[in-house]
């Protein structure tokens, strides 16, 4: 049943290495890439070092002048390593692709959106990761495409974690959150790009997270929106399976037209967990009810009961509603109204001074109707901002 009236959560490994949103065929016979090794690190498999996967990776190598020094992680479509130029000594984060031909024409879609980015911002100011080259590699496993990014540090996840998902202070809060509207505001209204995969682990930080957790938080924040592998052009969509379970939309999961929106939803849910440590949303299956319809029930307990209107025009609605507008296998004197704000004091014992421009904002960002729902630029001159 609904998350925000049950038992609260911690984050786990499955918020560390989420699952792909989804999975090419040539590798549908695993449901992780990774795996937990002796040492405790989290790492990829071997046996996807193979034809059309990963490319071996040894330190010191060559890759068009820039210097392998060290492993930075991996993910489901590539490697990703700290690389150095041999001449100007330019650091950067080099994303080797996995070679098959799906993620490699993944990875040119990539390609044309980040180089989009860069045509749009040529000094580099807006908050957002550029990218500094790319080409191609032939290896064991076959042709690889390369992108060189600029270097980021510690992402937000990290700076959650730090705090022991109690939260992050509120000024640290409003900072990052306000740097991230810009970079939705950059990248929606100046390069037509739609993130479509907005979460903690996407936003990268200025510096390192400390270990030692008596070392203190560097003052200056300076945040960058990062992995753009799941971005699609605002006229241009390349798929519909888009977003992180708990940062998806209605329009999404009741499949309606989405659009720069569903960027501003993800953060909305962003900017709770930011306060809180925990997820706003957190969608499981039961017994009796499917994963989507307890996302949906979640849904209506945070903001009330969706549009008749709107479940009218929604293919999806005959899939999770009667046609008394009720969830089939929720009904609605299971459901338990709690409104953001009351979520905030009650819960998490937020002043209602500090608790009702919070909520005003959430909710702004989290109204069904995409139409109405907040812009970049709307939350901007919210009065939390000012």
């Amino acid at each position: 049943m609904p998350f925000i009236k049950k038992n609260p959560k911690k984050v786990g490994l499955a918020k560390i290495a989420p699952k792909p949103i989804s999975k090419p065929k040539e590798e549908s016979d695993s449901s992780s890439d990774g795996y937990e090794n002796s040492d405790g690190e989290y790492v990829e498999k071997p046996k996807y070092y193979r034809l059309g996967g990963y490319h071996p990776v040894v330190i010191g190598e060559d890759y068009n002048g820039y210097i392998i020094q060290k492993k930075l992680g991996f993910g489901h479509f590539s490697t990703v390593w700290l690389v150095e130029h041999k001449e100007n000594k330019v650091q950067g984060a080099l994303k080797i692709v996995k070679s098959a031909k799906t993620y490699t024409e993944t990875a040119l879609d990539e390609i044309k959106v980040m180089k989009k980015i860069n045509e749009c911002d040529p000094e580099r100011k807006e908050n957002v990761i550029h990218i500094l080259e790319d080409f191609k590699h032939n290896g064991p496993n076959g042709q690889h495409i390369c992108m060189v990014m600029e270097l980021g540090g510690s992402n937000l996840l990290d700076l959650i974690k730090y705090y022991d998902y109690k939260g992050i202070p509120i000024n640290d809060c409003k900072e990052i959150a306000k740097q991230i509207l810009k970079a939705l505001d950059f990248i929606h209204t100046k390069c037509g790009i739609i993130h479509t995969d907005l979460k903690p682990e996407n936003v990268l930080l200025s510096f390192t997270i400390p270990k030692n957790k008596k070392e203190p938080i560097p003052k200056i924040i300076e945040t960058k929106l990062a992995d753009f592998g799941n971005a699609n052009w605002i006229n241009k969509r390349f798929t519909d399976d888009i977003q992180t379970l708990e940062y998806r939309s209605p329009e999404v999961i009741l499949g309606l037209h989405w659009g720069c929106p569903v960027d501003i939803w993800s953060h909305g849910c962003m900017i709770f967990e930011m306060l809180t440590g925990d997820y706003l949303f957190k969608p499981k299956q039961g017994k009796t009810f499917t994963l989507e319809e307890d996302h949906l029930a979640q849904f209506i307990e945070l903001l009330g009961y969706f549009n008749k209107k709107y479940l009218n025009i929604a293919p999806q609605t005959p899939k999770y509603f009667t046609r008394n507008y009720e969830l089939k296998h929720i009904p609605n004197n299971e459901l338990h109204l709690w409104k953001t704000k009351d979520v905030l004091i009650e819960k998490y014992k937020f002043s209602p001074e500090i608790a009702e421009p919070i909520a005003s904002l959430i909710e702004g960002m989290l109204i069904y109707d995409e139409d109405k729902r907040f812009t970049a630029k709307m939350c901007l001159e919210h009065p939390w901002f000012k």
